[in-house]
């Protein structure tokens, strides 16, 4: 439930973030459509395919329309994702399942190198044109997002980027063409009228009202008796699931929702509190212990009051502001309208990779 801010993300990872950016701030945000430094060969090299999984630095794992993916740029971004992930509390991965979330970062990356390479393909079919004043726009915007963590210009940035300034820039310049292709194509597009919000709000308040009849007969189930680590492994929607719906221990202040907060110190041990409304969702909270505030003490530091807990989520959507309801009706109509380009680009493509289901 605790989201902390994101930490510092790896320089290729933030490159391909801060290109997502490039959208104009009031429209939907798009995609993420960068991926790892690609390279042409002449003539085609063949894809490798190793059964044992060990694969070479120059190993291609992806070619689209004769233009190629190594495995080393790959794998990069796959680390860079998954080591932006491990560094923040919103999402995290289970010990052990590291290797696993690797592969599928390293499919993300794949599938991404393919995305960007047709949209780009296109731009330039098209004829399309960023001028010097489009990029030195996006260069001021990404520049005021990188200078709060420590670069001095977007140059520097890309002289430190693991992937080679050349490669980084190529990138960058690349998700120009692709952003200016899909603002005239897909975002300006993008009309919001009434029978959309209308049909926006009825599911909203379908989902809501199906989630509270949900919770309410899950928190029935309890009070009845039944385990709450067992019934949080079986209906809980948030992934503290899989240890039985257990958060862990967190000191006053710290978890970032002012209800589920409440419910958490105020509740007594062992009990089973009333249905919670929270960011995520509706939740049933069951604190496990209530540690009191300790002072210093000789070497000892002073420590908050905390307390451990537990809980099962059902995720409903919240209830939206006029301005939000249009901006998820956008959101919703960008996200159909791209990926109907990209269907509409993949049909004559030419697309190899590794990961067959990706093709």
């Amino acid at each position: 439930m605790h989201v902390r801010k994101s930490s510092f993300l790896h320089a290729a990872t933030l490159c391909l973030a801060l290109a997502a950016l490039l959208a104009v701030a009031s429209q939907p945000e798009a995609p993420v459509l960068a991926a790892g430094t690609t390279n042409l060969v002449t003539p085609a090299l063949p894809l490798i395919v190793r059964t044992n999984g060990r694969y070479q630095p120059d190993d291609i794992v992806a070619r689209v329309n004769g233009r190629e993916l190594r495995w080393a740029a790959m794998d990069m971004a796959a680390s860079n994702m998954l080591s932006d992930v491990q560094g923040g509390q919103a999402t995290t991965v289970s010990k052990g399942k590291e290797d696993e979330a690797l592969q599928f970062y390293r499919r993300k990356a794949v599938l991404t190198f393919i995305d960007r390479t047709l949209l780009y393909e296109e731009a330039k079919r098209r004829g399309i044109t960023v001028t010097p004043s489009e990029r030195s726009n996006a260069t001021s915007r990404v520049e005021a997002l990188l200078q709060p963590r420590g670069f001095k210009s977007m140059e520097e940035f890309f002289a430190t980027s693991p992937l080679g300034a050349t490669g980084i820039q190529r990138d960058f310049e690349e998700t120009l063409y692709t952003e200016k292709l899909l603002e005239e194509t897909v975002r300006n597009v993008i009309t919001v009228q009434d029978v959309d919000r209308e049909r926006m709000l009825q599911e909203i308040n379908a989902k809501r009202a199906e989630g509270r009849q949900k919770i309410e007969a899950l928190r029935d189930k309890l009070l009845a008796g039944a385990d709450f680590a067992a019934l949080a492994r079986e209906s809980s929607d948030h992934p503290s699931k899989a240890a039985g719906g257990d958060l862990g221990e967190f000191a006053r202040g710290r978890l970032g929702d002012a209800a589920l907060e409440a419910a958490a110190f105020n509740q007594p041990t062992n009990a089973i509190g009333p249905m919670v409304e929270t960011k995520l969702g509706y939740v049933i909270v069951q604190a496990t212990a209530h540690t009191p505030a300790q002072p210093a003490v000789g070497n000892k530091p002073a420590r908050p009051e905390s307390a451990r807990f537990r809980v099962i989520l059902v995720r409903v959507p919240p209830v939206l502001a006029a301005e939000d309801l249009d901006r998820e009706v956008k959101r919703r109509k960008y996200d159909a309208a791209f990926k109907s380009v990209l269907r509409t680009l993949r049909r004559p493509a030419k697309i190899e990779t590794i990961y067959p289901e990706l093709r």
